[in-house]
């Protein structure tokens, strides 16, 4: 069973619905921007946090509340901003799914009969499930995946920017090290992915078992349900 796809067979999945939707081009193209400009504004603000404990540190009442003030603002807008990039993410897969699910129901369905020879060749196992639940994964972790990576790099653009300029030189023998806690996190970052990657790209295989069990035992019910009635008059006679 095959757990890794080309690239040309995954781009011969997006190409169906990007080829001719402009306008969820255009909400990517927001959805991207909304992506990488968050980890800016957090960035942005973490001046004004910084202000806000400086003046808990000295006891300065006035520029507290000043400084909490614009906190809350701030804290708003970024609630708001996140909030408008999930509606947006979710409007964006549901119009990619449903795009994606009546260009294979299209082709399964035509007039070559593809839904025929598919159950004559045994080339595929439960295609319609596997347009109505692998369409979903597809759609859903494609854009989840895509928006964290983006998210991760401009974090460590932005971020990391931030990092460098508080952290302090460390001095290692006759090496000195500017900025040492931004090479800390980006090591610790490397070592994090190397053990999520080495623990977590054996269970592609077995999750694509685990549909495929789950789809013959869905497809089993329905079977069930089909023929409830010669199931009971059957039982009836045993």
């Amino acid at each position: 069973m095959q757990s890794k796809l080309p690239l040309q067979q995954v781009l011969t999945l997006i190409r169906p619905h990007w080829g001719q939707s402009r306008a969820s081009v255009l909400v990517l193209l927001l959805l991207l921007a909304l992506a990488a400009g968050i980890p800016a504004f957090s960035a942005w603000s973490t001046q004004f946090s910084a202000a806000l404990f400086d003046a808990m540190d000295k006891r300065n009442a006035e520029h507290f509340w000043n400084a909490a003030m614009v906190s809350a603002a701030i804290f708003c807008v970024g609630a708001v901003i996140s909030t408008f990039e999930q509606w947006v993410q979710q409007w964006l897969e549901f119009r990619w799914r449903g795009g994606l699910t009546r260009h294979f129901v299209g082709r399964w369905l035509g007039a070559d009969q593809a839904f025929y020879r598919l159950e004559r060749r045994q080339t595929a196992d439960n295609p319609d499930q596997r347009i109505a639940d692998d369409v979903r994964s597809f759609t859903s972790e494609t854009l989840r995946l895509g928006l964290s990576l983006l998210g991760a790099v401009g974090t460590v653009v932005f971020m990391g920017r931030v990092l460098w300029n508080v952290s302090s030189s460390i001095t290692i023998g006759a090496i000195t090290v500017p900025g040492y806690m931004f090479w800390v996190a980006i090591l610790a970052g490397i070592f994090q992915i190397a053990l999520i990657h080495w623990a977590g790209h054996r269970l592609a295989t077995r999750s694509m078992e685990q549909q495929k069990v789950e789809a013959d035992f869905r497809f089993a019910l329905v079977q069930q349900r089909e023929a409830a009635e010669q199931i009971a008059m059957y039982r009836r006679r045993g």
